[in-house]
């Protein structure tokens, strides 16, 4: 993400130089034309949203590939170490409750601080 990051702002900072050495150019020759009119307005904001819509695909496409070849490596890893798959393998932290998680929230406050019930004496009548 950081080299097309890099790659970005070295390309914009290209634009900006050309855009800036064009104005100069036409202001040494004279010419009193505005840079910006309506049309090249109107195309710049649909080439700044084209762009936008452009890195975000291929971000997504990016991180589709990274879990893709992520799975790939993992399962070339255990095909090569099998006796590693136990090591790796996904757990439940609350696995086994009986009583959902908050059971499990519950008992690690309160086991502490439970007290033995006192027994009360029978009463004879």
């Amino acid at each position: 993400m950081i080299p097309g990051l890099l790659l970005s702002a070295a390309g914009l900072a290209v634009l900006l130089w050309l855009t800036l050495m064009f104005m100069w150019w036409r202001q040494e020759q004279g010419t009193s034309e505005q840079l910006a009119t309506t049309a090249a307005l109107a195309y710049s904001q649909k080439s700044i949203r084209l762009g936008r819509r452009g890195w975000y695909h291929l971000a997504m496409r990016a991180k589709t590939l990274g879990a893709l070849l992520n799975r790939l490596a993992a399962r070339i890893f255990f095909t090569l170490f099998p006796s590693a798959q136990p090591a790796f393998a996904k757990r439940d932290a609350l696995a086994g409750l009986s009583q959902g998680p908050s059971s499990f929230f519950l008992m690690s406050i309160s086991q502490e601080q439970k007290v033995p019930k006192k027994k009360s004496p029978k009463r004879i009548v």
